[in-house]
């Protein structure tokens, strides 16, 4: 069964996490990402962009 994909976050279920932090501008994504651990991008559609990692 193939995942429906969110129009405006262009995401799935398939991220299965239970906490997300909410950001309103793209650059702060950036530089929170630095922060994490094993940090990727994971999509980025108009100005919805995520980022998946592990806080340290």
């Amino acid at each position: 069964m193939s995942e429906e994909v969110q129009p405006h976050t262009q995401l799935t279920t398939a991220i299965n996490t239970d906490r997300a932090i909410i950001m309103g501008d793209p650059a702060r994504v950036d530089k929170a990402a630095k922060l994490l651990d094993n940090a990727k991008e994971w999509a980025y559609n108009r100005e919805y962009k995520s980022v998946i990692g592990e806080y340290p």
